[in-house]
């Protein structure tokens, strides 16, 4: 019948009794003829041609391309707002001590004139446990021994190995990746100055023009230049000849070196003062921003850059409390004037 086959499809029911009185309600159901082509289940259905299948997979590539960067820029945004929130905490903590004990902590405290204290050279205590009591992390620095007699050389082993376990979110830079796997490590240094050195010695230059350097405990009356122009701390993701990061063999590898440590202070020779060694814990401005030096020699350790994985420059705290991004091409001169805190330098505001 022309290829048509036929099917039955119920439109309604009804209950209702049939006009024999003598049979029981029944049911009555309306019934719809269905047509239906014995052809339609040869029909061809239409598929992608590899052309068009080669297109839509190069428009979602491009699509990709597009919105990667995007993407990866966000997330470096995000990275570096949570840096510049580092740096800002450090700095409420700074000033929170200056509040209580009248002065900035000392970059880094050695005892270099009790030399029965020390071991071959005399070992310092890092400022940035001084401050932990201000990021209520009191129990923290309660596992470090102050009165140890050569400071961080002469923790207990139990001590030791507590504090190298001891991550402290704030003093790491989100988008540094090095040596992740160290969990003490630290990516924010102290400035120590860098304009006018004060002596040349086994592991360096030694600056003490800047806020912080060693048993330096600078008021806020001796920064005459000003807090809002003066640099309290600044980024380094710079290796340490002397520094560490879990990896085999690296330290005191000038070729490689490691991450700076939270807990670990500077050191120097007995009743020398001048041969500081301080790449662990401070930075100067003597090289630019994201300059380097590797491969490092020994007596070069103190001069380690600061810069960091941020793209063209680094972030840095001043004395005053407000973070900035520093150019890496900004002018030498005036990069290192702002690492004086008495200088007579006269820097006006937004030039940096």
């Amino acid at each position: 019948m022309n290829g048509l086959t036929n099917s039955k499809r119920i439109i309604g029911c009804v209950l209702a009794r049939p006009k024999n009185k003598a049979i029981s309600m029944r049911f009555f159901c309306e019934f719809q003829t269905i047509h239906h082509s014995s052809t339609i289940g040869r029909a061809k259905l239409r598929g992608f041609t590899l052309v068009e299948l080669l297109v839509v997979i190069a428009i979602i590539g491009i699509l990709i391309a597009l919105l990667l960067p995007a993407v990866q820029a966000a997330r470096e945004a995000a990275r570096r707002m949570q840096c510049t929130n580092n740096l800002k905490q450090i700095g409420s903590a700074l000033h929170n001590y200056n509040a209580s004990y009248g002065c900035f902590p000392a970059g880094t405290i050695i005892d270099y004139i009790n030399t029965e204290k020390c071991g071959v050279d005399c070992r310092g205590t890092s400022f940035y446990l001084s401050i932990l009591p201000f990021f209520e992390e009191a129990a923290v620095e309660g596992i470090y021994d102050y009165d140890a007699p050569n400071r961080w050389f002469d923790q207990t082993q139990a001590a030791r190995n507590r504090l190298k376990k001891t991550r402290l979110h704030f003093y790491i830079c989100p988008s540094q990746t090095e040596w992740s796997s160290y969990l003490p490590r630290l990516d924010y240094f102290g400035i120590t100055g860098g304009k006018n050195f004060k002596s040349a010695g086994w592991r360096g230059h030694v600056f003490e023009d800047g806020v912080m350097y060693m048993n330096s405990y600078t008021k806020i009356r001796d920064i005459t230049d000003g807090t809002a122009c003066t640099m309290a701390v600044g980024e380094s993701v710079h290796p340490s000849r002397w520094g560490d990061g879990g990896v085999p063999g690296s330290y005191g590898d000038g070729c490689v070196g490691g991450a700076g440590t939270w807990w670990l202070g500077g050191a120097t020779p007995k009743n020398d003062p001048g041969g500081l060694s301080v790449g662990r814990i401070l930075r100067s401005t003597m090289h630019p921003i994201n300059s380097s030096i590797l491969c490092i020699e020994p007596w070069d350790d103190n001069d380690v850059p600061c810069g960091s994985k941020h793209a063209g420059g680094a972030n840095f705290l001043f004395c005053d409390g407000h973070v900035t991004f520093l150019d890496e091409t900004i002018d030498w001169q005036l990069y290192q004037e702002l690492s004086t805190r008495a200088g007579g330098e006269i820097i006006e505001a937004g030039v940096y």
